[in-house]
């Protein structure tokens, strides 16, 4: 039995070494000051006699001493960031796992938007006092709250920051345990971000429709390439795939898709995002059932996509959401 279990331990650190040497881990840390202060008692116009509820109770919100507006660049140029690792990595460890092989284009793109960021934070603190004088006039009554609230300048420019690491993880004897469960999950949590991104696909361009043109076809095409990039992790997905991609070539490049072309995407989506309302388009024009082969994931309770990020009060700190990880992965012969 302990012989059984050495075998099967072995096994398990083999194919965790395996993925690690496959993947680079890219985390981020994007801040961007978020232009709130605590409310404070004093803040607020109460009527004589109000009395506030105690902190145990109860405690106030913020306040924005910022028009929010100005601000959104830098939350946009955030999301995009994470968008452009989701594309070709999957959540892990607080940040992406990388394909090794496209770090190189990724950190590109990544980099691009680095020096946006850096443009637009001295864009910002350039018109910062005029931001400020235009928020106090755009709240008469407010003054006050708004102008002694205010944060310096050097404050905000380390609250506005864009900063990567990308590093290899290996793991360390006797203490392997942690990492080989956060590995084993990694197919389970790669098939539940393909599912949440297929079943949006099918919801914003394909349900009810009757053609599509080409662009729909470019998420279809990006959740390929994403499992095709990470199929280390289940090699056995690499038929799926090639199919998958067979499929595709047959796709003229221009004009409307319809008919059976259409029935085609219909049934890839079915499979990716286990949409059972999709799979009843999958039909051919002779009439016809499209072969579904099963579900590539298992059917799961349904989960809204996580928010992508977390805010504090103060400044808003990138924490990409992992925490719906599918308890177990499932074995790959489950999938089909």
């Amino acid at each position: 039995m302990n012989t059984e279990n050495e075998e099967s331990t072995t096994s398990t650190l083999n194919s965790t070494v395996n993925i690690l040497g496959n993947i680079k881990v890219l985390t981020f840390d994007i801040k961007v000051w978020s232009g709130r202060k605590k409310l404070r008692p004093e803040d607020l116009k109460l009527k004589e006699g109000s009395e506030l509820p105690p902190e145990s109770l109860a405690r106030l919100g913020s306040k924005l001493v910022m028009d929010p507006d100005k601000l959104a660049v830098f939350t946009a140029l955030r999301q995009s960031a994470a968008r452009e690792a989701l594309f070709v990595g999957t959540r892990f460890l607080g940040g992406f796992a990388i394909p090794a092989e496209k770090v190189a284009a990724l950190m590109g793109k990544i980099d691009a938007l680095k020096v946006e960021f850096e443009a637009k934070k001295e864009e910002f603190l350039a018109g910062y006092s005029e931001a400020v004088q235009s928020w106090i006039k755009a709240n008469p009554g407010w003054e006050s709250v708004i102008s002694n609230a205010q944060a310096e300048p050097d404050h905000v420019r380390k609250s506005l920051c864009f900063s990567t690491q990308v590093f290899n993880v290996t793991p360390v004897d006797e203490h392997q345990e942690g990492l080989l469960t956060e590995v084993t999950g990694l197919a389970g949590q790669l098939r539940h971000e393909i599912q949440v991104m297929a079943k949006d696909t099918w919801k914003s361009s394909y349900q009810g429709q009757q053609e599509v043109t080409r662009r729909a076809l470019r998420p279809i095409e990006a959740m390929i390439r994403k499992i095709e990039g990470l199929v280390f992790l289940e090699p056995e997905l690499n038929d799926l795939v090639e199919g998958f991609k067979e499929t595709l070539v047959c796709i003229p490049p221009k004009g409307a898709i319809k008919g059976r072309l259409l029935a085609d995407l219909c049934g890839i989506l079915a499979v990716l995002g286990d949409i059972p309302e999709a799979k009843p388009h999958a039909v051919l024009t002779d009439g016809e059932e499209e072969t579904v082969a099963g579900s590539l994931f298992q059917q799961e309770p349904e989960v809204a996509a996580e928010a992508e990020f977390a805010v504090d009060v103060e400044q808003e700190t990138f924490v990409p959401a992992y925490s719906q990880k599918p308890s177990e992965a499932a074995r790959p012969s489950e999938w089909f």
